[in-house]
């Protein structure tokens, strides 16, 4: 009967065994699906945060690209309006100071008695010397300074213009229509002939 106790034991012992070693498996093989469970999850994760980055950034540089164009636009709305500034100060009239013998300005703290020497003074503005009564008669008066004609200027080589819009000019006078110019520079049709029509005026104003 010891063998039949024994070999019950030597049984129970190995059954207990293996449920354990099943056991320990069982556990390992939860251990990884956890494992893989949790890297499954924290792939879908980062590649959610990738696609919402990569998202953003492209905005980003929808946005920056537009600011661009923006600044880009402005700066030829400032060209186009220093332009049309210096058009206009051209166009303006100016005031021509008075002058004295040689366009020299007259000083006017000088009394006008210290101007002439000593003599005769007649209606006309002339003096006379007494000492010297057949000397020619010198005038004291305001000689005006000699004025250089007006010369025409060319169109093609007029100074102070931005690069603007001398392309805008240039087009113009190549048979471009200011609508077509417009399209091509990024300008208004109204700035387009707003600097026609100033450069048109300024050449006739100079003729």
């Amino acid at each position: 009967m010891e063998w039949l106790w024994f070999l019950g034991g030597l049984i129970g012992g190995t059954l207990w065994s293996v449920f354990l070693i099943n056991r320990k498996i069982e556990q390992k093989v939860e251990t990884l699906e956890f494992m893989n469970r949790v890297r499954r999850e924290l792939e879908e994760i980062l590649a959610s945060c990738n696609e919402t980055t990569d998202r953003n950034v492209s905005i980003l540089e929808h946005r920056i690209s537009g600011l661009r164009k923006l600044v880009d636009r402005a700066d030829k709305r400032i060209q186009v309006l220093q332009d049309l500034l210096r058009r206009s100060e051209d166009l303006a009239p100016r005031a021509v100071p008075e002058s004295g013998e040689a366009g020299e300005p007259r000083d006017r703290t000088t009394p006008p008695e210290t101007e002439r020497s000593s003599g005769e003074v007649d209606a006309a503005g002339t003096t006379r010397s007494s000492d010297t009564p057949n000397e020619p008669v010198v005038v004291q008066g305001d000689i005006p300074s000699p004025r250089e004609p007006n010369s025409v200027r060319d169109p093609q080589s007029q100074k102070g213009l931005s690069p603007l819009s001398e392309t805008v000019l240039s087009l113009y006078r190549n048979g471009h229509p200011p609508e077509r110019i417009a399209r091509e520079l990024g300008l208004t049709v109204g700035e387009v002939d707003l600097i026609i029509s100033l450069e048109k005026t300024v050449f006739l104003k100079d003729r």
